[in-house]
């Protein structure tokens, strides 16, 4: 088999390329690239891919918290199931999302998030027509941080639609039963 020298193509590093066979050759025209180290050859330096995905301290954060939301959600609908109450197992689903007491929802972002918050809800003031809801429309969801309380949808938009998609939780209600 012959072999031959081309010009440089990788920086300085001569590559020998033959011909895998005449017959192909003549047919296809393939050629073979056989990776050779030369004595005293030139090294190619691995540059990192300023491309390649990394995690960062969010993403980890992150997949910590949601080991912790899902444990405790888990815990929760256990709990839940268990309980044998049937206005709350029939009502914490509603609108094809899963709605919790204040108590829970407020627990979860706490979680979620690592401060504390405040869940402020609308007063319907309907108890005057004799109706009895078991829902409550949350107005307000605040996220206290060092005396400091900023919306919780705005500012931790990620957080508040990742509560939403990933676990189906609603944000528009909560569930008051007694």
């Amino acid at each position: 088999m012959k072999t031959m020298r081309s010009k440089s193509i990788l920086q300085g590093v001569n590559v020998p390329i033959a011909p895998t066979s005449t017959s192909e050759t003549k047919l296809t025209n393939n050629i073979t690239i056989s990776n050779v180290a030369y004595p005293g050859g030139v090294e190619i330096k691995q540059e990192p891919n300023p491309y390649e995905k990394t995690a960062t301290t969010r993403e980890v954060n992150d997949s910590d918290n949601h080991d912790k939301i899902n444990d405790y959600l888990l815990h929760l609908y256990e709990t839940i199931l268990l309980s044998d109450n049937k206005t709350l197992i029939s009502n914490i689903v509603f609108k094809d999302s899963i709605v919790l007491t204040q108590e829970d929802l407020s627990k979860v972002i706490e979680i979620q998030t690592g401060k504390k918050c405040d869940i402020r809800y609308e007063d319907p003031d309907i108890s005057c027509c004799g109706m009895n809801s078991v829902f409550m429309k949350i107005s307000s969801i605040r996220i206290i941080d060092e005396g400091n309380s900023a919306d919780y949808k705005i500012k931790y938009n990620h957080e508040y639609l990742d509560l939403i998609t990933t676990y189906h939780l609603n944000l528009k209600y909560v569930l008051i039963y007694g």
